[in-house]
């Protein structure tokens, strides 16, 4: 796993050292064990490392220059940790809070957050008012850009971002709706290792 790993961050142009190589395997153990009870991942990757490698952690890495030090950052819908967990590996330094409600993905991430040794807040705005608080919102696999904008705009600050993970293009511009086409830019994605269309969705508010 490790050469797959070092070699996607190298072409990214992501630093790294053997300490945060060292958490992102553990993550996957921990990953690994909670998905065979709870479903994290619709597909069977806790029987490929290297696919829990190209498609979660170098696709979440994949935009860590975009999210600057200093904003707080949402990562909405968080379930199995990404992109917030990767994120906060590769750059402890940023400041990110991990939204979701589904008790047993809380469960899930505050342990392995606590089995990481990471300081990132898990939030369940079901339970406890969030309020308008983010600069930035970042989600991965969570919907259509309709449900992002509205979902996210229930935390972001103005003016504040929205950066959103997304796949195919014409799949993207198919949801794209006239009153907020103005507001977003599509940047197209290189990931290492993945061969399906990879683009970032970002929402200017």
């Amino acid at each position: 796993m490790n050469k797959i790993l070092e070699e996607g961050l190298e072409k990214l142009g992501i630093e790294y050292s053997k300490e945060k190589i060292e958490k992102i395997e553990e993550f996957y153990l921990i990953f690994s064990e909670w998905n065979d009870k709870i479903n994290l991942s619709s597909s069977s990757i806790q029987d490929s490392k290297d696919e829990f490698i190209s498609r979660h952690i170098l696709d979440s890495a994949g935009l860590l220059s975009y999210f600057p030090l200093g904003k707080m950052i949402g990562d909405l819908g968080s379930g199995g940790g990404f992109p917030g967990i990767v994120l906060k590996i590769l750059n402890p330094l940023l400041k990110i809070e991990l939204i979701e409600v589904i008790e047993k993905k809380i469960t899930y991430l505050e342990d392995a957050i606590q089995r990481l040794g990471l300081s990132i807040p898990v939030r369940n705005p079901s339970k406890a008012k969030i309020g308008k608080k983010f600069d930035i919102m970042t989600c991965r696999a969570f919907g259509n850009l309709e449900k992002i904008l509205t979902e996210s705009k229930k935390y972001l600050k103005k003016p504040g971002k929205i950066i959103a993970y997304k796949g195919k293009k014409e799949t993207i511009l198919n949801e794209v709706k006239p009153h907020f086409k103005n507001m977003i830019k599509i940047i197209p994605l290189e990931i290492p290792f993945i061969e399906g269309e990879r683009h970032a969705v970002i929402f200017d508010l």
